[in-house]
């Protein structure tokens, strides 16, 4: 695994000898959770996997900010925040309550944490960001 430096967070990306499928390189959070792939489906004659993994390695870290790693990644519709709880709106869609401190999906009762919300396939978390990918 390749750890990766970005102005706003860590990424990880899986080398070749790492990978755990073969047609395609996964990226992972600061919390080394999976957070998206390059298909190698694609990967252009005479380019060996590990010099695709360098290329993107400098253009991962070549990102400024996370909207522009996001968007680059073909990820158009998402949530971000460094407050967990404001990513509640959007995965509850206006279901979760706030009731004598504690955060309530009014759905079926049970309380929402951090640790609920990070359990989220979608949510990840790059440096101090949360990320929900909205379909």
């Amino acid at each position: 695994m390749r750890k990766i430096e970005t102005p706003f967070g860590i990424l990880y990306i899986e080398e070749e000898n790492d990978r755990e499928e073969t047609h395609r390189i996964k990226i992972y959070d600061s919390e080394m959770r999976y957070f998206d792939y390059y298909s190698l489906d694609y990967l252009e004659e005479g380019v060996t996997i590990a010099e695709f993994v360098e290329e993107q390695v400098k253009w991962l870290a070549g990102r400024k900010k996370l909207d522009d790693l996001l968007e680059g990644l073909g990820i158009d519709s998402y949530s971000t925040s460094e407050d967990w709880t404001n990513l509640l709106e959007d995965m509850y869609q206006g279901r979760a309550k706030l009731v004598y401190g504690k955060w309530i999906d009014e759905t079926d009762g049970s309380e929402i944490t951090e640790q609920v919300v990070m359990d989220n396939e979608w949510v990840n978390k790059i440096g101090n960001t949360y990320i929900l990918v909205c379909e």
